[in-house]
């Protein structure tokens, strides 16, 4: 908080507005969209019984909240980028 404030100290209203408010949204973007079967199975445009059956076999990155399956956006990106490069080089 301190450097934020080192570094706007003096600045034009509007730039250290900007400034600041850039540093919120990245702030707000840590936390991290969490998705259950249904969105995720939107996000990826596939059935969701495909994603139930890579969660069966462990396939594709989840954590369980009690009994339901739970994926973290930037691990299912990640997994998808793998899964990309991995066809890329087949």
């Amino acid at each position: 908080m301190d450097e934020l404030l080192k570094s706007i100290e003096g600045m034009e209203p509007s730039k250290a507005l900007a400034i600041v408010l850039e540093k919120l949204e990245s702030k707000a973007n840590q936390w991290e969209e969490i998705m259950d079967i249904d969105t995720l199975s939107r996000y990826l445009k596939v059935k969701k019984t495909w994603v139930y059956k890579r969660v069966q076999f462990k396939e594709i990155p989840f954590s369980k909240v009690g009994k339901y399956p739970r994926f973290r956006k930037k691990d299912i990106d990640a997994w998808f980028e793998d899964q990309s490069s991995v066809r890329a080089r087949a």
